[in-house]
């Protein structure tokens, strides 16, 4: 049997409540399976990153992979994302037409074309950038009041949800 005493729980029992290994496993699912749709919906959304232009968070995700990489091509796009190579072509097409990347030749091989950041395609970047710093400060507090034993527990259930083939 395992005692709950953490916040975590309260949308599901009563401080202090004692459940059965089985329950309680229901109840962490559950959080699971809340969190995936929280975050399932978030990627879904349209969101603003500090220009005129709203974006999904692919979008923004292959912004960021421009950003972090000056100057890449199409290809090492495809690769960086998982995407094919036509995808991707059509996604920057999109974020050229909207004004947030740039697509030149190569001046080392001009059948190579480059792609890099506007000014707001830059602006969109660093405002995502900031995001992700944000959520990594909140979550690693949250993290901090657990012990090195409660977290290396917490990893072990992550890494095996990672491991597992429910998304195949």
């Amino acid at each position: 049997m395992i005692l709950l005493s953490e916040q975590s729980f309260l949308p599901f029992c009563k401080e202090g409540v004692v459940l059965e290994k089985k329950e309680s496993v229901s109840k962490i699912l559950g959080l699971v399976t809340m969190y995936n749709q929280k975050l399932s919906q978030y990627v879904k959304d349209y969101r603003n990153y500090g220009t005129p232009q709203k974006l999904r968070s692919d979008q923004i995700h292959l912004i960021c992979h421009i950003g972090r990489n000056p100057k890449c091509n199409l290809r090492y796009l495809a690769e960086a994302t998982g995407a094919c190579f036509p995808t991707v072509s059509l996604q920057v097409d999109r974020l050229r037409n909207i004004g947030l990347v740039t697509k030149t030749c190569s001046s080392a091989n001009q059948r190579e074309i480059e792609i890099a950041l506007t000014e707001d395609g830059a602006a969109a970047f660093a405002y995502h950038q900031k995001l992700d710093a944000d959520y990594f400060a909140k979550a690693s507090a949250c993290l901090e009041e657990y012990t090195e034993e409660e977290l290396v527990t917490i990893r072990k259930f992550v890494n095996q949800m990672l491991e597992t083939d429910y998304f195949k």
